[in-house]
């Protein structure tokens, strides 16, 4: 039986932080609260009562987007997976482990190769390796050459799309990822779509007759339309590109979304930690000319961002950990990303825990503090409400009920 008490207590329901209360876990569930000048009762009764001065007690952070297998260095996915799923295995274990130890307690793999993240999390339930409690795409479903058909999951007729999902969700898939346009992946093309209205709904239905949630690939504006019209929960980083590759933000589309209730997954940080890298290694002037151009196309991401934000479009959190220069461990970066971008810290704190588990369908168990639900709990220095550069200073991560 513990107590965790901070100087202020976030529950993520929506509500005002309480001031000096302490949240209560016996076993890996949460058993209620109590103020500060109950504790030294419960200290009397047996509770092990842990005080973290200047700190915020909050829910363990939901990221909604990683792929395990990549090595978030900057690696090429033809190069990083061109090694063995045994390889990939110790690879996704090790980047587990740095994502729990920065505060997230419920990670969300949308994309890797074969059965590697299945063997993953059936290691980390058993305990032979730690790492957060993990949901999983499994092979994400593309077409023959398409975004990430390194994964092995490819499919194109409605009947190929069906078939692949029905086998995803037999193996144990907690969702559906596909890929409606291009993106890294050598020989595919961002701008364009990859599936039709018709194919996006193949998989979502097969999604939602098990109750499971299916996430879209976008980053072209008639790939998010397509998407929308097909009946899809989550839109995956939803990047406005027109054929022309001009980012040109649709009002049409944003008020659609946010009028079905559908949740949008902006990923800011996987392009922002590039303009970052570029700004600090360019030298050459083509080197800089490259610079140039990253930043002016993130800084009309960021406005497309707001304007999101003021269409009131659900937006929740996730990084793409793992992808490109995106490092593990860094998923704070992200919620940074969007208060600068101009969501408020607290839309941030819900984006990342009670919002992203309500997308995910696991809001019954994880996602806010409150009685009967799962012990995951984060301890931040400083208050993240008035300073977002307090989500990157962990001070405690629970899981379950057992500190990490």
């Amino acid at each position: 039986m513990i107590a965790l008490l901070g100087d202020r207590l976030i529950d993520a329901k929506g509500g005002a932080p309480r001031e000096g209360a302490a949240v209560l876990v016996e076993g890996d569930s949460i058993a209620g609260f109590a103020g500060a000048g109950e504790l030294p009762d419960l200290e009397a009764r047996g509770w092990q009562v842990l005080r973290f001065a200047g700190c915020t007690i909050m829910p363990g952070f939901v990221n909604c987007h990683c792929h395990l297998v990549m090595p978030g260095n900057g690696t090429p996915i033809e190069d990083a997976l061109n090694v063995s799923d045994e390889h990939l295995l110790l690879r996704a274990a090790r980047n587990a482990e740095k994502s729990l130890r920065s505060g997230v307690t419920t990670l969300v793999d949308l994309g890797g190769r074969n059965r590697v993240t299945f063997a993953l999390r059936e290691a980390i339930k058993a305990g032979t390796t730690p790492g957060p409690d993990l949901i999983l795409s499994g092979r994400a479903i593309t077409i023959t050459g398409g975004h990430c058909w390194l994964f092995n999951g490819e499919a194109d007729s409605e009947v190929e799309i069906t078939y692949l999902a029905r086998r995803l969700l037999k193996e144990g898939a907690d969702l559906i990822k596909m890929m409606g346009t291009g993106g890294g992946t050598f020989g595919t093309n961002p701008r364009l779509p990859q599936y039709t209205v018709e194919q996006l709904r193949a998989g979502a239905e097969e999604a939602h007759r098990c109750g499971r949630p299916a996430f879209v690939h976008c980053t072209a504006s008639e790939a998010i339309r397509r998407s929308l019209e097909a009946d899809v929960d989550v839109i995956v980083h939803g990047h406005f590109n027109t054929p022309e590759n001009v980012l040109k933000f649709n009002p049409s589309v944003a008020d659609r979304a946010a009028k079905t209730g559908r949740f949008w997954n902006p990923t800011l940080e996987v392009n922002r930690c590039l303009v970052r890298r570029l700004v600090a290694t360019a030298q050459t002037e083509g080197e800089r000319l490259t610079r140039d151009e990253r930043a002016a196309t993130y800084q009309k991401t960021q406005i497309n961002f707001r304007r999101l934000l003021e269409a009131g479009v659900t937006i929740i959190a996730g990084s793409d950990e793992g992808w490109g220069y995106n490092a593990w461990g860094s998923f704070a970066l992200e919620l940074e990303a969007m208060v600068e971008a101009g969501m408020p810290n607290s839309a941030a704190i819900l984006s990342a825990t009670s919002v992203a588990a309500r997308a995910l369908g696991v809001h019954d168990r994880v996602g806010s503090l409150e009685p009967g639900k799962a012990a995951n709990v984060l301890v931040l220095r400083g208050d993240p409400l008035l300073d977002a550069a307090s989500f990157r200073q962990v001070e405690a991560v629970m899981l379950h009920g057992r500190l990490v």
